[in-house]
């Protein structure tokens, strides 16, 4: 378990109200000669920061420059790298992609995301909001692709939200102060500074105490919503815009923040397993008994002639207590067997629990204005045997009951997507996606926007999906709310 901090790091809230939204003077990527090791990176980037201080050209306005160097001997995985910054009382993410078709600025394919510390950081108790998608995005350039943003959005905004749940707040989104992409044997540590003229005492109490500002990063026109079964992947692309004011400044004070001088060049790879350990207790919420009532009564709703709902994906919260406390990054390397075809990911705000998972949907992405989905729905476990698996495929295929649930769900993301989309085709409109342990019914949808604007309407419509909440999506939600137990889901698709 980590230790806890208060207030011990610099960082601002990006959609704070009252942030202005005029661009900031500066964003750029420096990109350093290349080098052998972790340590090198380390140091060549500490002699960049003090450079900087002295160069004029960072003293006439306020912005973000990026710096990044590549290593180019040293084989560092980005979930060491991480587990090596674990002393650090730090917010931290990992994501690592389904399939290996994200690229740096070098064009190679990146394979994982590890970061700690937030330049700039989203989180707030409202439901998610237009405006802050807008705060989001003013954040993001095309010139700098590497700056990306990881984050997720609560299930049900207005829901009741169990106290594990709540320093992620309605929505949690961070740019990382530092981190590193592992694509194939490469590794490259970036830093996002953020530099901030300040014009008075009235803008500025001292460092232990401003506002987090945690910088998002995404990728050259792209944005992608991952649905992680309990958790949304954004990664999204737009004009970077300020939250700091253009007013002129009468007796400016410079400030150039970053906290790459604190992160451990001493990376050890753990063992990606969890230690041996027993189960103190486990405990279900709702009981069995419960459940049971919760599913009958769901049934019931479904099958009045006056009903709405044809759809409700119900959930159950599992408390369990080892014998030893367990890092959140073993847990996810232990997952590793199921990565296949599948994203991972990890998100944990500073002195919050973290929130892990693996899983194969992506709830849409977008390219310039092509935008893509996919329906996932129906499940069966894989044979033990080629001709069982087969066996098992076809029952899905052939399932009338899959068959009106699958349906569902593709026909929901179809209407959604041509409401903003010039045309949208579905290409397969029905197959099996084999995962290591299960199969799905699978679909993907493609289309053209009409105008990037569209992208916060495609996120705001499909999230929750049928295929984690059910459909109508109010009456679903009405039903779980009831039913379910102190939203255990706090972040889905």
């Amino acid at each position: 378990m980590r230790p806890l901090c208060h207030g011990c790091y610099l960082s601002m809230n990006g959609c704070r109200k009252g942030h202005s939204r005029e661009p900031v003077g500066t964003i750029e990527t420096q990109t350093l000669e290349p080098v052998a090791t972790t340590s090198m990176a380390l140091y060549s980037l500490k002699m960049a920061i003090s450079k900087m201080k002295s160069e004029p050209q960072f003293r006439s306005s306020s912005g973000i420059v990026r710096l990044q160097v590549s290593i180019e001997e040293e084989e560092v995985e980005a979930i060491d790298w991480l587990h090596s910054q674990n002393h650090l009382l730090l917010p931290r993410c990992f994501f690592s992609g389904r399939e290996h078709n994200s690229f740096d600025s070098n064009g190679r394919s990146l394979v994982s995301v590890a970061g700690v510390g937030s330049a700039v950081f989203f989180c707030q108790p409202h439901p998610f909001s237009y405006w802050d998608w807008v705060s989001i995005r003013r954040f993001l350039s095309e010139s700098c692709p590497l700056i990306r943003a990881y984050g997720a959005i609560r299930f049900d905004a207005k829901a009741k939200l169990s106290v594990e749940w709540l320093p992620f707040g309605s929505f949690y989104f961070m740019i990382p102060q530092v981190h590193t992409l592992y694509s194939f044997r490469k590794q490259l540590i970036t830093i996002p500074l953020l530099i901030v003229f300040i014009a008075s005492a009235a803008r500025y109490t001292k460092p232990k105490k401003i506002d987090r500002l945690s910088l998002m990063s995404l990728k050259e026109d792209r944005c992608s919503l991952r649905p992680l079964r309990g958790t949304i992947q954004f990664l999204g692309h737009g004009k970077m815009q300020s939250m700091l004011s253009k007013t002129p400044l009468a007796s400016s004070e410079f400030k150039l923040y970053n906290f790459g001088l604190q992160v451990s060049a001493s990376i050890v790879r753990f063992p990606k397993q969890a230690p041996p350990t027993l189960i103190l207790s486990s405990h279900d919420i709702p009981s069995k008994i419960d459940w049971d009532i919760a599913v009958n009564r769901a049934l019931e709703m479904i099958k009045k002639n006056n009903s709405l709902l044809t759809k409700v994906v119900l959930a159950r919260s599992t408390r369990v207590v080892p014998t030893t406390n367990i890092d959140p990054l073993t847990w996810l390397a232990c997952l590793t067997v199921e990565s296949e075809n599948a994203y991972q990911f990890l998100l944990q705000p500073p002195d919050a629990p973290a929130f892990i998972g693996n899983t194969p949907e992506q709830l849409f992405h977008r390219k310039w204005l092509h935008i893509t989905s996919e329906a996932l729905a129906g499940t069966r476990a894989r044979g033990v045997s080629m001709a069982l698996d087969r066996q098992i495929e076809l029952d899905l295929l052939t399932s009338p009951k899959d068959d009106i649930e699958f349906t569902i769900v593709r026909d929901t993301i179809r209407r959604k997507l041509e409401g903003v989309c010039e045309k949208v085709v579905i290409k397969p409109k029905k197959m099996i996606r084999k995962l290591p342990r299960i199969q799905h019914l699978f679909a993907q949808l493609a289309g053209r926007l009409r105008s990037e604007e569209d992208e916060f309407e495609v996120l705001s419509s499909l999230h929750p999906s049928p295929a984690v909440c059910g459909f109508p999506t109010e009456e679903a939600q009405l039903l779980i709310a009831k039913t379910g137990p102190e939203n255990p889901c706090k972040l889905a698709c």
